[in-house]
């Protein structure tokens, strides 16, 4: 088996990433995302007096 034969049988839609690191792709966007929304949240706060 090569690995011609292996993407054939890959889902469609799915990346050259195994699951382990898309999961852990995901973990680090959803980790920066709430990183930002945190930063925005305390700007929020500041300039409105929440």
């Amino acid at each position: 088996m090569d690995a011609f034969d292996a993407d054939q049988r890959r889902p469609a839609g799915t990346s050259g990433l195994s699951v382990p690191m898309r999961h852990l792709a995901l973990t680090a966007y959803t980790d920066i995302l709430e990183s930002v929304r945190a930063k925005w949240f305390l700007v929020y706060t500041g300039v409105f007096g929440g």
